[in-house]
């Protein structure tokens, strides 16, 4: 993230000082939105601000299933349902919760192909809290995984896409793949084509775009059977990432590059790190062998990064250089 600047500094105190829910205060963040909309340099601290830094999905429907700006009832709201469902799976899991509301907001849909935004709200803050100390709460981070899958099912026209996103799906949690089913289901039936674009505090945007066919690869990839699974820790140097379809690749001292999925987003920022700085360092992964669904289907496998660290040098013995 770049340092902030006096501009954006501005605009946040000013933003806190408005923070009420008096007519005043609306009315004095709806200039501030006008104002700092006009500048790009504050387009990510805008979008922070309002959103209270949770992330947002913004979604475009478009395609066969889409005419004069409607589209089937039915399928929509199983699109949506689907995606809750899915975030919700996966906030249970990571927050070791049996029941859990589903934590997303629907903001009113909009004409233009059909438009819709989910989004997380803000957790409620108790009295006394640091506005400039929030973080993503787990639904945020929840939903982008969800996004980051649907964005790798969009890409999945050759082997190496496919193997990965069976790779993230089989990280999910089993409920979750109940979602993810639903919404592709709804996308195939209707022959959608989504576009879409995540949005979340302190990252770059994460593009989407997923039509009938990677809807099917994102069911095949759902429906596969794992058949074995393994752990393997490496050594090595991460050699790039793609933030945006939630893949790494790295080159291990001893043996040929591989490419991995990327479910957990804590991960990102370390590996964009070690990247940048040629840092040697040490990965472990879930090596995972599965079938897809279909006949005349063969054996996969995919790595799914699951930690890494900086490789510390061995130690030196006293006297010895």
């Amino acid at each position: 993230m770049s340092p902030e600047s006096t501009l954006e500094r501005e605009l946040r105190r000013a933003w806190h000082a408005s923070s009420g829910n008096d007519f005043a205060s609306r009315l004095a963040r709806s200039s501030l939105e006008a104002s700092a909309s006009q500048v790009p340099e504050l387009e990510q601290a805008l979008f922070e601000l309002k959103n209270g830094f949770q992330a947002e999905l913004d979604v475009h429907l478009s395609g066969e299933g889409v005419i004069d700006h409607e589209t089937d009832a039915y399928s929509f709201a199983e699109f949506v349902r689907g995606i809750a469902d899915a975030v919700k799976e996966v906030s249970k899991q990571a927050m070791g919760r049996q029941r859990l509301r589903s934590p997303l907001h629907i903001v009113a849909p909009a004409p233009g192909s059909v438009h819709l935004v989910l989004r997380v709200p803000p957790p409620r803050e108790e009295d006394g809290s640091i506005v400039e100390a929030r973080t993503e709460s787990q639904h945020s981070l929840s939903l982008g995984i969800v996004a980051a899958v649907l964005a790798r099912a969009g890409t999945s026209g050759n082997e190496e896409s496919f193997s990965l996103l069976g790779g993230m799906t089989n990280q999910l949690p089993t409920k979750a793949h109940a979602g993810l089913r639903r919404a592709a289901k709804a996308i195939s039936r209707t022959n959608w084509d989504v576009e879409g674009e995540l949005k979340r505090p302190q990252s770059d945007a994460l593009r989407l775009e997923l039509g009938r066919p990677g809807a099917l690869a994102l069911l095949d990839a759902l429906d596969a059977k794992t058949n074995e699974e393994d752990v393997a820790t490496l050594r090595g140097r991460v050699d790039g990432q793609r933030r945006s379809v939630g893949a790494m690749w790295f080159l291990p001292d001893n043996a040929g590059p591989i490419e991995a999925a990327i479910v957990d987003p804590d991960l990102i920022d370390p590996i964009a790190h070690f990247s940048a700085e040629e840092t040697p360092t040490v990965a472990t992964f879930k090596v995972v062998r599965w079938i897809p669904a279909g006949t005349n289907a063969r054996t996969r496998q995919t790595y799914v990064l699951t930690e890494i660290r900086q490789d510390d040098p061995p130690a030196r013995l006293d006297g010895i250089e």
